[in-house]
């Protein structure tokens, strides 16, 4: 009889374990790779495992999915420090992976079109202006999974739209991207400096336009102001509608509030490029 039978069986049954879950480990670390290089997203990276660092090829790929993840997660440091990682393992190393390059380039083009943004929200901050020159040269910003960005950058043009009196294009840009970003994800506005505020005024401002452009339609075909109560977001780059506000109040009463809208409206002309054609 073979008494080392059992401890064969046993010795063979743990290895065999041991090398399925190792190749399950495997085939999910590349089927995660596949899925990310075919849609430029995962799954689910916590259940990856971490490949030593002398694999290379692997800890390429690993680094890469994951600055890619912390990115959309809007963990800008740690999406960088692994983009360092990948730098540090070296081109030569990772242009032998089919695909790698590409998306590699497109993370670091959008990592870079975070920063410009970033930049140029806080000069908007500190200046209410848009430089258009460098907003329209950010194509890569539009495309970002990095949903802070994508506020950001499309208040900034909404903004920009509003300033040029497109207000169409602007209502458009601000309720079907930022205000949807705002409120249908799970981007929290109070996290970016300055946001929270903007989009709330922004969202105020186009629930009353209809209002504004309604009672100054009654007051141009009628010679009668309704007035104008409500407290109406005030936009220096377009003051047209708070013009016709003023105007709605001080013609309900010239006696009474007359002389301040006057006052008020002669400051807000000073400023005004556009014609007080209807809301």
């Amino acid at each position: 009889m073979n008494h080392n039978f059992p401890f064969r069986a046993l010795l063979l049954g743990v290895f065999g374990l041991f090398s399925a879950t190792l190749f399950g480990q495997f085939v999910n670390f590349e089927e995660t790779w596949q899925e990310f290089l075919k849609n430029n997203k995962i799954s689910n990276t916590s259940e990856l495992t971490r490949p030593s660092k002398e694999d290379k090829i692997d800890y390429a790929k690993y680094s890469l999915m994951y600055a890619n993840s912390n990115f959309c997660q809007s963990r800008i440091g740690e999406s960088e420090s692994h983009l360092s990682e990948i730098r540090n393992i070296g081109e030569t190393t990772y242009k032998t992976i089919p695909g790698f390059t590409e998306r590699f380039q497109d993370l670091e083009s959008k990592v870079e079109a975070y920063h410009k943004v970033e930049g140029l929200w806080k000069q908007f901050l500190r200046t209410r202006q848009v430089n258009t020159q460098v907003l329209n040269s950010l194509e890569d910003a539009k495309t970002v999974c990095e949903k802070g960005t994508l506020a950001k950058y499309f208040y900034m043009v909404a903004y920009q739209n509003y300033c040029d009196n497109n207000i169409p294009e602007a209502k458009d840009n601000f309720e079907n991207r930022v205000l949807k970003l705002a409120e249908r994800t799970s981007l929290r506005v109070s996290d970016i400096e300055g946001l929270e505020k903007e989009v709330a005024d922004m969202k105020s401002l186009f629930i009353q336009l209809p209002k504004v452009g309604a009672a100054w339609k009654t007051f141009t075909t009628t010679g009668t102001s309704p007035g104008y109560d409500d407290n109406l977001p005030e936009y220096p780059c377009n003051p047209v509608p708070n013009i016709k506000a003023c105007l709605l109040r001080g013609a309900a009463d010239i006696c009474g509030a007359g002389p301040a809208m006057a006052h008020k409206i002669r400051k807000l002309q000073a400023t005004n490029p556009h014609p007080l054609d209807p809301v």
